[in-house]
């Protein structure tokens, strides 16, 4: 048929359509820092924290060819996409938390519905159930280093706040917030960090480590930016027992892909991103921070 896009074959053009996602093809590994209430109804409390340093692997394979997706209001379009299987251990215990297959996707602008600018989209599934579909709200590329804005931990009533602001709704139950912020000290952050400011901002772990690689002679070039949220466009679904008992109401992440020089001259690139995903239950909404540096290998 005439002008119809169809599922090609192996090629060498992929990484050329890829766009922003270029350079995540491959394998990265890391270290970061999670942060989450949960409920803990087995010990008969109402939640628990958990304050978790963290090993990370992602290996990102690109989807050879145009994926098609069929038109009625306007014209086919055709998407590129890599999948991906994030894998995050306990540091401490070596055990793992989290096995997360899912894809990334670059979405020409379209007509119908008027977007005037590619969009970058994830699919993940999360192994208690849970499955997310965020799309970009911001996708650049900087020249210069990243710029990181704090986030913060504390737990809130009514709207979420964009990921970067204060809630207009702050938890004032003195048990809940003596519970989030009088805790031991993290293991496993970069020298330099106190562990209660971690606990109030886990983006400081990733601007320690920036100034840490500045402090040894590397450099910054060129930065990637990608923002994503699975509001207004996306959401997310879970199994039944956990919307009942800890719902996941909202999504929102930023992805730095950075270009490093060493000091001896040597380039590499590094992933930076601040996940936050927003539990809701005991009538309290909850940011779940998660927060990791990996290079490529």
């Amino acid at each position: 048929m005439s002008g119809a896009l169809y599922a090609s074959p192996l090629n060498a053009t992929v990484e050329s359509n890829l766009g922003l996602l270029e350079d995540l093809r491959g394998q990265w590994s890391g270290s970061g820092f999670d942060l989450v209430a949960r409920p803990d109804g087995q010990e008969g409390r109402p939640f628990a924290l958990e304050l978790t340093a963290t090993h990370e692997s992602i290996e990102f394979v690109g989807i050879d060819g145009v994926i098609p997706i069929r038109g009625s209001a306007q014209g086919d379009i055709g998407v590129h996409a890599l999948h991906y299987l994030r894998h995050v251990a306990d540091r401490d215990r070596d055990s793992t938390i989290s096995v997360e297959p899912g894809l990334w996707a670059r979405v020409p602008p379209t007509t119908v519905p008027s977007v005037c600018q590619e969009t970058y989209v994830r699919q993940a599934a999360f192994p208690d159930g849970t499955s997310v579909l965020a799309q970009s709200s911001t996708a650049v590329r900087l020249r210069s280093g990243p710029i990181i804005a704090p986030v913060e931990t504390n737990p809130f009533t009514g709207p979420v706040p964009q990921l970067n602001e204060t809630s207009m709704s702050p938890e004032a139950d003195a048990d809940h917030l003596r519970a989030c912020l009088g805790r031991d000290e993290p293991a496993g952050l970069p020298p330099g960090l106190q562990g209660s400011e971690v606990v109030k901002d886990p983006t400081r772990v990733l601007r320690a480590e920036i100034e840490n690689q500045r402090a040894a002679g590397n450099c910054f070039g060129d930065t990637v930016v990608l923002q994503i949220s699975t509001t207004p466009v996306g959401g997310i679904v879970s199994i039944p027992f956990v919307a009942a008992n800890a719902n996941a109401i909202q999504l929102d992440a930023t992805f730095w892909i950075e270009s490093v020089t060493h000091p001896g001259g040597e380039d590499y690139l590094q992933l930076q991103y601040v996940q936050r995903v927003v539990l809701d239950f005991i009538g309290v909404r909850w940011p779940h921070i998660s927060v990791a540096t990996l290079r490529k290998r």
